[in-house]
């Protein structure tokens, strides 16, 4: 026999439900119908309705509706990834370090070696044994310099990169400065050894 309240199945002859107590038979169809359906599917958090005018196939499970928040999370995760450089910097602040690097135009490959850009730092050291060709590398590095080292090298944060390549800026001009001043007074000193040879 099954027992209409808690459909358990007991030996025939049996007064009471050994499962829930009730007295066998004694269900009614209307007490029948109102007795919830619990579905053995786990996903289901609401009590499925039998009698509902929707299809049961159409009721929407809790889940499909409510997306956990564990769920909510790995999607975060996932597309907070593809926003990140290869180096794990934001893509969302690459333009805030964009713009000329003075001490990757002057230095070259020694600022890319010294930044942790060993293959540009080859290639860079290699061209500059060309005077036009290490030129275009250098103005290459000033221009992209920037972009490069954000995607390729880890920074806590825009500051600690602009502090960086601001002291390598700082560098730059004052080598440019040193270099200017020997060149001048390497011409003055020309200039005033032609002099003394006509008077001569």
């Amino acid at each position: 026999m099954i027992c209409s309240f808690c459909d358990s199945i007991f030996p025939d002859g049996t007064k009471n439900c050994p499962n829930c107590g009730a007295e066998v038979g004694s269900g009614s169809l209307a007490d029948m119908i109102k007795k919830p359906i619990i579905p053995a599917n786990p996903i289901f958090s609401t009590k499925i309705d039998p009698f509902s005018s929707i299809p049961q196939e159409n009721q929407t499970p809790a889940q499909s509706v409510t997306p956990s928040y564990t769920q909510a999370a790995a999607g975060g995760s996932l597309l907070a990834s593809y926003s990140r450089t290869a180096a794990g910097n934001s893509m969302d602040e690459l333009n805030k370090i964009k713009g000329w690097n003075w001490g990757a135009f002057l230095f070259s490959w020694i600022w890319a070696f010294a930044n942790g850009l060993p293959d540009i730092g080859m290639i860079a050291l290699f061209l500059s044994f060309f005077p036009m060709m290490g030129f275009f590398m250098s103005v290459f590095l000033g221009i992209q310099g920037n972009e490069i080292l954000w995607k390729r090298r880890k920074f806590e944060s825009v500051r600690q990169f602009k502090e960086i390549q601001g002291k390598w800026a700082k560098a730059a001009l004052i080598c440019f400065a040193i270099i200017l001043i020997f060149v001048f007074f390497i011409t003055v000193l020309a200039v005033i050894g032609s002099t003394t040879n006509i008077k001569e």
